[in-house]
């Protein structure tokens, strides 16, 4: 059912509450959002409430404001919007660093958090083996270099309207070999097949790509998207270990992983305590002595 919530729903929800709960209310997109940040979060003043999505909360967000309902928070994924211009202006909006949840976990305290993952799943040896860091890059980097050109795709697809469904490409069918790399050839192909509105080639796609690659300065880290970033470390853990572990496992892991430290070493809190500073109230629990 939370794919039918809609933003008019979200604010009804916040208005009853509002009636016999006096707490700051800090909106996030999703249930998975919230388990990731529950456990940092004061509950004796504040409460995390999922939606269905980034433009759930944008849209309760702003009927909040029209209502003048005070403490009322929304915290959304970046998805490249800081990159590519179009980033909310919102004083009551905080987005993620990286692109999304996941990856701002991932990426979070010198990547300890998704060390521990990788270690806890995987050989971690082997995982580095195939992964094929001859840069020396951080693994968490060096997987998202592998998937630069989905990123590169996703926020041109973005950025111009290309209209192209990127997100329900496998990406653990489009990743193989050791080192690991994408198939680029098969990534273009299932793009196209699954992109019914567009009427691109996987010729055009791979020159869309080959251009992003040319023209983008951006690190592929902070590009990444989070779903295809934890499919990649599953995939190339099982290319590595013969272990399978799913996408929703590792993700599930991720954010039992997330302690207060790495929370702390990340933007989103520091943007999140200053909001609550402005608003006279208190949302994380993190650096209260309950680490």
């Amino acid at each position: 059912m939370r794919d039918l919530i809609t933003a008019d729903d979200t604010i009804s929800h916040v208005l009853l509450l509002r009636a016999a709960d006096p707490r700051t209310i800090v909106l996030v997109e999703s249930d998975e959002d919230s388990s990731a940040l529950d456990p940092h979060v004061d509950e004796v003043l504040c409460q995390t409430i999922p939606t269905n999505g980034r433009d759930v909360v944008l849209g309760a967000i702003s009927r909040a404001q029209d209502l003048f309902i005070d403490r009322v928070l929304g915290v959304i994924d970046s998805d490249q919007h800081r990159i590519i211009g179009t980033a909310p202006s919102c004083t009551n909006i905080i987005m993620t660093t990286w692109c999304d949840m996941e990856t701002e976990i991932a990426f979070s305290n010198d990547q300890k958090v998704l060390q521990r993952v990788i270690r806890a799943h995987f050989d971690n040896h082997a995982f580095e083996r195939v992964l094929g860091n001859s840069s020396m890059l951080s693994m968490g980097d060096a997987v998202a270099e592998i998937l630069r050109p989905v990123s590169l795709l996703r926020m041109a697809s973005r950025r111009d309207g290309l209209g192209l469904n990127i997100s329900s490409v496998p990406i653990h069918e489009v990743i193989s070999g050791s080192p690991a790399k994408m198939d680029l050839e098969r990534f273009y192909k299932i793009v196209c097949a699954k992109s019914k509105d567009s009427p691109m080639s996987p010729q055009d796609v791979s020159s869309i790509v080959s251009k992003e690659i040319r023209d983008c300065q951006i690190g592929s880290s902070s590009i990444c998207n989070g779903h295809d970033f934890v499919a990649a470390v599953g995939k190339i853990g099982a290319l590595a270990t013969q272990e399978k572990v799913g996408a929703k496992v590792l993700e599930r892991s991720l954010r039992a992983a997330f302690d207060c430290e790495s929370l702390r070493s990340t933007a989103l809190y520091a943007d999140v305590a200053e909001w609550s500073e402005r608003n006279s109230t208190k949302v994380w629990v993190c650096g209260q002595g309950r680490d």
